[in-house]
C-alpha cells in the first residue's frame, strides 16, 4: 500500500490526512422479526413489506478520511465526509389505505450499476469532498481509494482542485 501511494520505498510515517476512503454496504430495511420495547400507551411502529421472507436491501455508499486536531486536542474535522444512500423517488402508482395516489415514495434500487456508482461518485461525492474538506488542505495531493473512472478525475479537478488522484487499490 505504501510504495502505490506515495511511490519509492521511503520508509518514513506519512500522516493520510490526504486519503480518502469509499466503501459501499447493504443493509435490509427491516428484521424478520424484532422485538420492540414500548412505553404504556405509545404504538407499535408501522412496518410495512410485502413477504416477510423477501425484505428488501439498501445500498449506502459511506466516505470517510483520518480526522484532524488541532494543537489543544481539540476536533476540527472529524473525518465523516458523507453517506449516501442508493434510493429513487417515484409517485405511488395505486391508492392505498395509508396514502392516496401520486404520493411520492422512496425505493432503494435494487441493483446498482457501474454507470449509477458513477453518477453517484461524481454528483454527490465530489461536491461532499469539496464542501468538507480543510480549507487549507486544499493545496495537497487528495488521494481517492477504490475509484478509477476517468470521468470521476476530470470531475475532480475542476475548480481549482487539480490535485485530485483516484487509485484503485488491490
Amino acid at each position: 500500500m505504501f510504495q502505490a501511494l506515495y511511490g519509492g520505498s521511503d520508509p518514513s510515517f506519512k500522516h493520510m490526512y490526504n486519503i480518502i476512503y469509499i466503501d459501499e454496504k447493504w443493509f435490509y430495511r427491516t428484521r424478520r422479526n424484532q422485538k420492540y420495547y414500548l412505553a404504556n400507551n405509545e404504538e407499535r411502529p408501522h412496518r410495512e413489506v410485502k413477504s416477510k421472507n423477501f425484505i428488501e436491501k439498501v445500498m449506502f455508499l459511506a466516505i470517510v478520511a483520518r480526522p484532524r486536531f488541532d494543537q489543544n486536542g481539540i476536533c476540527i474535522f472529524d473525518g465523516k465526509l458523507g453517506v449516501f444512500p442508493f434510493v429513487y423517488v417515484e409517485p405511488a402508482k395505486r391508492k392505498r389505505e395509508n396514502r392516496p395516489r401520486g404520493t411520492l415514495i422512496t425505493k432503494g434500487m435494487t441493483y446498482v450499476t457501474k454507470a449509477t456508482s458513477r453518477e453517484f461518485l461524481i454528483n454527490k461525492v465530489l461536491p461532499a469532498i469539496k464542501e468538507k474538506c480543510p480549507a487549507e488542505e486544499r493545496h495537497l495531493p487528495i488521494f481517492i481509494i477504490d475509484v478509477n473512472y476517468s470521468e470521476f478525475v476530470a470531475a475532480a479537478q475542476c475548480d481549482a482542485w487539480e490535485r485530485v488522484t483516484a487509485r484503485a487499490m488491490n
